[in-house]
């Protein structure tokens, strides 16, 4: 009763600051004088999606969803990210392929709406999702684009902040606890999870003291698409600073069959990356280091760890299927990396300063071991 009512109250301020922009699909076709097209509106993972033809064009819509996924979502500065990424678009030089044309970003209140390039109808894309096949050669596209994407920000300023996501621990232990029961997760990924809650700071410190740069913060298949040879993609709320391997791990992990990686790809696709990168740099520029960059790699699986957890645990952001295939994915995932050894480690030589110049010296070669 007290989840309905706290759920009701928050309804009734949103309706008060929803600043006039629509609420549904309805309401989209009335303001913006447009009419749904065949393909059926859909609702989920905090916003609803509508197809629309807009005078001769068709256009992709997204307002906000209902549920406790839209409270997730305005908590965590997630729509508002997002309005703000697809307006920096234009002024950051980045290739017009790489994403779909925005022509509306708009927010106002606890309201946003988005209007974007039909990828289907215009560049006749192929949008998967998340369970689909992702042959690696795809995931080569993919990683392809991402080096496109870092290289010209690679500790350079991006011209806008980009919204941290708050790690709030009472949502984080509600989520596992949702997790647990629904889907089940490995005992290490379970433990990595829970070190990584309790070590927060640690693990964020970590975080910042590599190399930084424009990343998308969440790409995984179902966020990606492909067109005309390249891969490209959409949905940008969770773009933000951080390291390169935010993005490569996040995908790989979430998205490969972990056969694939298993069979050595792995570290692999981690040095095409490296190279893809280091290639679009100047010669005055500092490169990726591929020993320094797999331990971020192994350290970044606990970002996709906790953001599979979070989305899957902590409201209605990903239907229950693709819940059970990315928690699968990534707690194998987890396990094969070592990442809670890794972990334990940081932990160690974070709690431990005087004794952590010996450690580190039994240490590295764990670290490194499967680079």
């Amino acid at each position: 009763m007290t989840v309905f009512l706290i759920r009701e109250a928050y309804e009734s301020v949103m309706r008060l600051v929803d600043g006039g922009l629509p609420r549904s699909v309805e309401e989209m076709e009335v303001l913006l004088k447009a009419e749904a097209v065949a393909t059926p509106a859909m609702e989920g993972n905090g916003s609803v999606r509508a197809w629309l033809r807009l005078e001769a064009r068709r256009v992709f819509a997204k307002i906000p969803g209902r549920g406790i996924g839209r409270v997730v979502l305005t908590v965590s500065g997630a729509y508002e990210n997002e309005v703000a990424a697809y307006r920096s678009l234009p002024r950051l030089g980045l290739p017009a392929k790489m994403f779909p044309r925005c022509e509306v970003a708009v927010a106002r209140g606890n309201r946003f709406l988005l209007l974007l390039e039909d990828l289907g109808a215009s560049r006749d894309a192929r949008l998967p999702r998340i369970e689909d096949p992702h042959p690696i050669a795809n995931a080569r596209l993919v990683l392809a684009a991402l080096a496109e994407l870092h290289a010209p920000f690679l500790d350079e300023p991006i011209g806008w902040t980009p919204r941290e996501t708050p790690f709030l621990r009472l949502i984080a232990d509600h989520a596992l606890r949702v997790c647990e029961r629904r889907y089940g997760l490995t005992a290490n990924a379970k433990e990595a999870f829970r070190v990584f809650v309790d070590n927060f700071r640690v693990v964020r410190s970590a975080w910042d003291s590599g190399t930084r740069t424009l990343v998308h913060g969440d790409a995984h298949l179902g966020n990606t698409f492909f067109a005309e040879g390249r891969a490209g993609f959409y949905d940008l709320q969770c773009v933000a600073r951080e390291h390169p391997m935010r993005d490569v791990s996040f995908h790989l992990l979430s998205s490969c069959d972990p056969v694939d990686l298993e069979a050595g790809g792995e570290s692999e696709l981690v040095h095409f990356y490296v190279l893809s990168l280091n290639a679009r740099l100047s010669s005055n520029d500092a490169k990726l280091d591929p020993e320094e960059t797999w331990d971020q790699y192994r350290l970044h699986a606990l970002w996709a760890l906790v953001a599979c957890v979070m989305r899957a645990g902590a409201g209605d952001l990903v239907d229950p299927a693709a819940a059970t295939l990315l928690l699968s994915r990534v707690s194998v995932g987890i396990d094969r990396l070592g990442t809670l050894a890794a972990l334990k480690a940081l932990v160690f030589s974070a709690h431990h300063p005087a004794r952590s110049s010996r450690k580190a010296q039994s240490l590295s070669p764990m670290l490194s071991k499967q680079c």
